[in-house]
């Protein structure tokens, strides 16, 4: 794997999304899956797999499931940093 983020997702301190097509021939479902898997315990968030979803398709093709996931997991960090705030 000349990528690897396996190896190097163990490390993250931070909250991780990961997003996979199931049909990305590219860089493998699997490969998606296996970074989902690595995520430490602490910063694994529930992943977004795209259902027909390509390698540069997911945007433009599946937004109604990409923008709502995403956005969900933006405001899941506000929300962190807003109660961090709060007990400080």
């Amino acid at each position: 794997d000349i990528y690897p983020n396996i190896n190097r997702i163990k490390r993250v301190t931070c909250p991780v999304l990961v997003i996979h097509g199931d049909r990305d021939i590219e860089v493998g479902f699997n490969h998606g899956v296996g970074m989902q898997e690595a995520v430490p315990k602490h910063s694994k968030t529930e992943p977004c797999w795209i259902e027909g979803g390509g390698h540069n398709n997911i945007v433009d093709e599946f937004p109604h499931e990409y923008y709502p996931k995403v956005q969900a997991f933006l405001n899941s960090l506000k929300n962190t940093r807003d109660t961090m705030n709060t007990n400080a």
